[in-house]
Parts: structure tokens; sequence; C-alpha cells
């Protein structure tokens, strides 16, 4: 015994459309090369909950439907475009790119403790400016071929070059091999310290967090004090971390540059 498929008749910006019976307007609109925005139904996206960029007018009906959802019946008309859909599209796109570390920031950079640019400091190696990579990295972090050393990267599982070379960009070795290539060519990365407040700052213990405190108290104008039990600076950088992974050249050459 034969069976016709059911057919359901509609029109979407006027163009005559055959949805199967259960379809979406979004499903039938799409099968029929019809165009309409949306994120929840977008297979490259994680679910996104209710976009409502998929909003469509029917004739006859007043407010929008949500084209997603909405079950095309009979007889329907469907705009997809008028100054209210663009409008509210517009307006919800707007929400969305507010959070720009959800949206727009690179997957290494959001994973990064500290919010390197990493795209820009890999940029800059490219162009052999190895002293400006080491001074974007510095914006963030004052121990760069120190990170470089003992970082247990976080920045390189997120990597999308895994999709493509099956392995992430060496990310924390660029780190390194930017700092590295400044120190030896002595090139300067310090930034130019703003203007003396007048105030000053004590900050006890030469740790790594304590070492940071005092760089950027210092890059900010104050006169900073640091105080340290040890003979020397360091923390666990020094005490904790064997100097075959960590030589003390180089934990000694960035201690001075921020002392």
């Amino acid at each position: 015994m034969n069976h016709e498929t059911v057919k359901t008749r509609l029109k979407i910006d006027g163009k005559p459309v055959e949805a199967m019976a259960g379809e979406t307007i979004l499903a039938a609109a799409r099968r029929a090369g019809v165009d309409i925005p949306a994120m929840c139904a977008d297979l490259r996206m994680k679910p996104t909950g209710d976009c409502e960029l998929c909003n469509v007018a029917l004739d006859g009906q007043t407010g929008l439907v949500k084209a997603c959802m909405t079950v095309a019946t009979d007889g329907m008309n469907i705009e997809t475009e008028n100054p209210e859909l663009k409008a509210l599209r517009k307006d919800r796109l707007n929400t969305y790119l507010a959070d720009h570390n959800a949206y727009c920031q690179p997957p290494c950079t959001a994973a990064c403790p500290a919010g390197i640019d990493i795209a820009g400091y890999i940029d800059l190696i490219l162009q052999k400016d190895y002293a400006g990579s080491t001074a974007l990295i510095k914006e963030m972090l004052p121990l760069p071929g120190v990170l470089g050393r003992v970082c247990p990267r976080p920045c390189e599982d997120p990597c999308r070059r895994v999709q493509i070379d099956g392995k992430p960009v060496a990310i924390c070795a660029l780190k390194r091999f930017a700092a590295d290539k400044a120190a030896e060519a002595g090139l300067p990365t310090q930034p130019e310290p703003r203007p003396a407040t007048g105030k000053r700052v004590a900050v006890v213990g030469a740790g790594p967090t304590g070492l940071s405190a005092a760089y950027y108290l210092a890059l900010a104008g104050h006169k900073v004090t640091l105080l340290e039990s040890q003979q020397k600076a360091g923390g666990m950088l020094r005490f904790g971390i064997p100097p075959y992974r960590l030589p003390n050249s180089v934990l000694d050459q960035e201690i001075d540059d921020i002392l």
C-alpha cells in the first residue's frame, strides 16, 4: 500500500514553500533555500538557549514567532525581513557581543589565567620583534622567561590548531623563545612608568606574587619597598623548582629587571 507524504503549503517572503508534516518554519525555509538567521539550530555551535534571531512575522497575527519552534501549517504567509525584525536581531546580537571575553576572545587567551594577548605576541615573534613580543607579555605578567619554562600551559588545550594539525601551537615555548631572544640581545622590554604619585607601598614577600605586585605598582608611579625574609627573592620559584628546569640565571635576570 502506497502512502503519500503529507505536505504543508505556505509562503515565505512571497515564495511558495512545501513543508513536511510537523516541520518547523526554520527547517522548511532552509530546505527551500531561504535564509533565516539563527544560532540555536546552527550545528557548528553549542546550544545557546533562546537566541531570538529566528523570529519571523506571520500575516494576520500580532507579534512575532520563533521559526525554530513554530510548526509550519497550511496557508501560512511568513515574512522574514522587515524593520521590526532587523531592529530586534541587531539588539540581540549587540547583547551577545557585549561580552567579548565569551564571544570574541581567542580560546587560548580565555584559558590563560593572566589573560595574555597570545595571538598578539606570536604575531610579533613572526615579525622578529622579540622586544615588542616580550613587552606585550609583560603587560600581563612580569616574568615571561620564567613562565616560559614552568607554566602548565592551560592555553594550549583549547588551541584551535588542534582541529587542523592534531596538536596545539607551542604557546609556552614561544613565550620562552621571545623572552630569551630579547634578553640575549639586551633589548629593552620595560615600559616607561607613570609619573611619580608620591605614594609609598610596602610589599611583604618577594615570591612571584609579591614580585608581580611590586612590578605593576612601580609602573603605576608608586615607590615600592619589597620585604623578604630570605637572602634572595624568588620564593617558590627559587626554592621549590629545581635549577635544571628553571635556571637561576634566568630567574635572577628577570628579578633584576623588576628590582
